[in-house]
């Protein structure tokens, strides 16, 4: 709750919390947060806490939150660089799938994030806390086609790259080299992958090389060793 008044972009519209579950330095900074962003806030007890949240194991706040302020893909297309890394998700469903591939974006940086208004896991509470707040400060774009939108994208000199199982090249840095230009990653959903028709549409396709048994990768894991692999050469040390 304090990222989302820290930020500011997503402002719940009211806030519940426990003064005796928070610390002294927790509860002077919810204070201040929530008056300087007009945001009303209620003290109650535990137990009043502990209903309106359906749960105990909170966090000290229960927030009413207005829906999720989605950011538009010409915006985004105006602020790529050479560097810039897009994360174009396929209809990822599990929400803690969502948060920790949101986490893994904001931790490489990555200029926005696309979904399917379809098939898609809404951003929710559970998002927002696996993410550990990321989803506040990364810029998340709903889109109603995203086959439309990869070719959008690769009119403006952005490089598709897919995660396929079916893909024979297993050397990112071979497949997109040398690491310029913008490249945005297709990261498939948990039972179907990335669709066909995406497949057909990216620049290149990527399987990251395993062993073991199991023969596949949680998305989460598998958009995170992407997102790794996609930077490799594009950090500078200042960074």
């Amino acid at each position: 709750m304090l990222e989302a008044l820290r930020c500011g972009r997503w402002l719940p519209n009211e806030v519940y919390f426990a003064q005796d579950l928070l610390d002294h330095d927790e509860a002077a900074e919810l204070r201040e947060l929530a008056a300087a962003r007009n945001v009303r806030l209620e003290e109650v007890i535990s137990s009043e806490l502990e209903r309106l949240c359906s749960a105990r194991d909170h966090q000290g706040y229960f927030a009413r939150m207005p829906d999720y302020p989605y950011s538009h893909l010409p915006a985004l297309i105006s602020r790529l660089g050479p560097e810039s890394l897009i994360l174009i998700l396929c209809g990822i469903q599990d929400p803690f799938n969502y948060g920790s591939i949101l986490r893994s974006a904001d931790l490489f940086e990555a200029a926005g994030v696309i979904v399917p208004a379809k098939g898609q896991a809404a951003v929710s509470s559970h998002v927002v806390r696996s993410s550990v707040g990321a989803v506040h400060y990364l810029d998340i774009i709903e889109v109603e086609s995203l086959p439309d939108t990869c070719r959008e994208l690769q009119r403006h000199g952005t490089r598709v790259v897919a995660l396929s199982e079916k893909s024979q090249e297993k050397d990112f840095a071979t497949e997109v080299s040398p690491p310029s230009g913008a490249i945005a990653l297709l990261i498939g959903n948990e039972g179907q992958g990335v669709d066909a028709d995406l497949l057909a549409l990216a620049d290149a396709t990527w399987r990251i090389p395993h062993g073991g048994h199991v023969g596949s990768l949680n998305a989460a894991v598998a958009a995170g060793i992407a997102c790794f692999a996609a930077r490799q050469g594009q950090f500078s040390p200042q960074k």
